[in-house]
């Protein structure tokens, strides 16, 4: 019995060591380090986009096709040559014929006046220098009744009831005669009111007198055609 025991002894203190050379051998067959997990897979970087060299295009204009006719601006009509138009009425020309009609509808001619001297007036109820002068016109009217003297005085569109009522109110009793049409006017190339023509015995035009007329001028005029 006695001599079994040693042995058992070095058993005992043998083991720890049999333990430790084991781990030691595990440990030398695993490395030294504990092993680490594995880091994940990065993602590749994208490609880097190719820069353009060339520039983007530029809005041209490209010329029609040589089959395609290429619209005109629309032409312009052809110019109307106008109707000749008498010479304007002056002095030393004969005055253009004509006829209206007086305040009770009756023809007025004035070619039936020749061998007179006519003062043509050309007025209007409505035009106040037209109606300053009418005092003066009225004053030679009757001064020289007995002289083949007459007034002819034209008035532009107006009714005969006004017209009427016009010459009551200041006395006047020369003949009037209504341009109903204009177209007396219009001959008479008449601008503006008053325009006065004075026409001699043979019909020619003697003086022409654009605004008012005063009894002097009246006179001045008279004086040209005896």
């Amino acid at each position: 019995m006695g001599s079994r025991q040693p042995h058992a002894a070095v058993r005992r203190r043998a083991f720890p060591l049999v333990v430790l050379l084991a781990l030691g051998a595990l440990m030398s067959a695993c490395g030294a380090n504990p092993p680490q997990a594995a880091s994940p897979p990065t993602a590749a970087a994208p490609a880097p986009i190719p820069a353009v060299s060339t520039p983007p295009p530029t809005a041209t204009w490209a010329p029609l096709p040589t089959d395609t006719p290429v619209p005109t601006a629309t032409p312009s009509p052809a110019p109307v040559t106008p109707t000749a138009l008498p010479p304007a009425p002056a002095p030393a020309h004969l005055a253009p014929d004509f006829v209206v009609s007086d305040l009770d509808g009756n023809p007025i001619q004035l070619s039936a006046f020749r061998g007179k001297r006519v003062l043509l007036n050309f007025w209007a109820t409505w035009c106040p220098p037209c109606r300053y002068e009418m005092p003066a016109l009225q004053e030679a009217y009757t001064a020289h009744a007995d002289d083949d003297f007459v007034i002819l005085a034209i008035n532009y569109l107006e009714p005969s009831e006004e017209v009427r009522a016009f010459l009551a109110s200041l006395g006047l009793t020369f003949p009037v005669g209504i341009d109903s049409s204009g177209d007396v006017f219009r001959s008479y190339r008449v601008i503006s009111i008053p325009t006065s023509f004075f026409i001699g015995r043979d019909g020619v035009i003697v003086a022409l007198y654009r605004g008012p007329l005063t009894k002097e001028a009246i006179e001045q005029a008279l004086s040209k055609a005896p």
